[in-house]
């Protein structure tokens, strides 16, 4: 959809909530922030986070230090952290957090490389930049909205002022928030609200919206020092707005080239796939015809099915498989021209983590440049379609250049709990998996963390079966939550399995007390495992239970 025909859309109610949550999605693609300490010694004391009082080096990245208790910090300050410590939000919780201190470790140490040590100021700056934009947006589509009723409109004595329903869409803002809105919304008042609940920790956002501003900071700076075209010129965004491209290209990840989504973080995976890029496109100079092929054979995207054709490409699209680096090189060649090879990242399978994203290198060809059909009114949106191309480069190539930091990065890792959630991040879930198990060793950590861990590695490992899986089942059991007495009917197959009689039929008791008064349908399966095991006094007392609570609602 054009920039145009977005705008004609925004008159109507239902669109204006739309783009209230379409810009927060843009502006927070998020991971958490999280200061990181640059001691790198394991030392006494500290805040005493972890059982024994010991504050210890969990990881080191560049020689800098993240130490236990950062970590556990973070975790009791995040919101799910300090809600929940159940079974099912404990890792996921953790993982997050130290995939967030890595990224901003890396993010922070390339910032300074850059001079920028006051990342909070630049926030408040990039935050009162967007909230006046934001508020820009919905004012007019209220515009438009009251344009739309006016024209409808029998009585227009009954039609609301545009400050009435901009009031009222600003004002769900607020209530979203937990916040009462005031009776009239000014933007100055509005731009001090929306800044608090992008830079205050109590709404939430905050850890998200520091980690876009560190990235697109360091995207300002790839923009100014590193690529030659002005990015944010009228004529490169005019050249975004008003053609479309045919375009081939050929990409090469570090790691793997079986398997695009395990790619190898280090530094030598990274010059063999520059290496091979290099070599692929000399191949191709010497005979242009043999792109198509090559591309079949070699490249590593999806594109690679039709000869690494990209098919037409509009500028602005914003779609996942054309980032910002890979548009730039799209539209700054000629056509026929073979590109130079670039570093490039693309993102991985789960866009909302970047660990994921697959880092290389690529290059492109142009085959043909034409109009964009879909051209929108160059003089009506010139403003916003630059400010908007600046946004975007920024964030998208400061991500890009950090996932290939961290690709670089000297790590040493002094926990394997912390290890194993990394591992994670690059979908390297073997290696996550022996990790866990491995870090059920390590003495200091908290009880929540020891009894996910246990649960985790008792239904993952291969090798822990039978009686083996009892004492982890069973320590997962103090943090079970909502999930005990499914915790309790594994502890139970368990002990069946091994022969264990009497203690099966204690935990599948113990099952159903957990289940509830309802859970009617628990106590049918288990009144069936009771006839095969023989236990003629439990069914007669699972049918005396049934009888007397007729009603009760079944499982869902």
């Amino acid at each position: 959809m054009s920039l145009m025909s977005m705008r004609r859309k925004m008159a109507s109610k239902q669109t204006i909530t739309i783009i209230l949550w379409v810009l927060i999605a843009i502006f927070l693609a998020g991971i958490v922030y999280m200061n990181v300490p640059n001691s790198g010694k394991t030392k006494p004391g500290g805040n005493n986070l972890r059982p024994g009082g010991v504050n210890k080096t969990l990881v080191t990245i560049n020689g800098q230090a993240i130490d236990s208790d950062t970590f556990e910090q973070a975790y009791i300050d995040s919101s799910q952290g300090a809600q929940s410590q159940e079974l099912g939000q404990t890792l996921p919780t953790r993982s997050k957090i130290a995939k967030n201190l890595v990224m901003n470790a890396v993010a922070d140490q390339v910032l300074r490389g850059y001079g920028i040590r006051n990342v909070n100021k630049k926030a408040n700056e990039i935050a009162g930049e967007l909230s006046t934009m934001f508020y820009d947006q919905v004012r007019k589509a209220a515009e438009g909205q009251a344009q739309q009723e006016m024209a409808m409109a029998k009585d227009k004595k009954t039609v609301k002022t545009p400050q009435q329903y901009l009031n009222e869409q600003l004002s769900q803002m607020y209530l979203q928030q937990g916040v009462q809105p005031p009776a009239q919304i000014t933007e100055d008042s509005f731009r001090k609200f929306y800044t608090e609940t992008l830079t205050d920790p109590k709404f939430g956002q905050a850890d998200d919206f520091m980690l876009y501003v560190r990235k697109r900071l360091i995207g300002e700076q790839i923009m100014k020092r590193d690529l030659p075209a002005d990015l944010v010129s009228e004529a490169y965004a005019k050249k975004l707005a008003t053609q479309q491209v045919n375009a081939r290209w050929i990409f090469i990840p570090a790691g793997s080239m079986q398997n695009i989504f395990k790619p190898e973080f280090s530094a030598a995976a990274l010059q063999a796939a520059q290496k091979k890029a290099t070599d692929l496109r000399a191949q191709i100079a010497k005979d242009p015809a043999s792109f198509a092929k090559v591309a079949s054979k070699e490249s590593q995207h999806i594109s690679h099915t039709e000869g690494g054709n990209l098919g037409w490409v509009s500028g602005g699209t914003m779609s996942a498989n054309i980032p910002a680096i890979l548009e730039y090189l799209i539209f700054s060649q000629q056509p026929k021209e073979l590109g130079p090879v670039t570093q490039i990242t693309m993102p991985g399978p789960d866009a909302t983590n970047p660990l994921a994203a697959q880092v290389g290198y690529g290059f492109v060809q142009v085959i043909a440049v034409s109009k964009n059909p879909d051209n929108p009114n160059w003089a009506q949106m010139r403003t916003e379609y630059m400010d908007t191309t600046k946004r975007r480069y920024a964030m998208q190539l400061g991500e890009g250049y950090l996932c290939y930091m961290i690709a670089n990065a000297d790590i040493k890792y002094n926990s394997k709990e912390f290890e194993s959630y990394i591992a994670e991040g690059h979908g390297q879930y073997i290696e996550m998996t022996k990790l866990q198990k491995e870090a059920l060793d390590e003495k200091d950590l908290p009880r929540p963390v020891i009894a996910a861990l246990s649960y985790l590695v008792a239904i993952s490992s291969p090798d822990i079966k039978g009686e083996a899986k009892i004492p982890l089942l069973k320590a997962a059991l103090e943090y079970a939550g909502g999930s005990r007495s499914d915790l309790h009917m594994q502890l139970a197959e368990t002990y069946r399995a091994v022969g264990k009689k009497t203690e099966a039929i204690e935990q599948y008791e113990n099952a159903m007390n957990s289940a509830g008064m309802g859970e009617a349908n628990l106590r049918k399966q288990v009144r069936t495992i009771y006839v095969q095991m023989g236990n003629t006094e439990g069914v007669k007392a699972i049918d005396q239970w049934l009888a007397e609570h007729k009603d009760a609602a079944p499982n869902k």
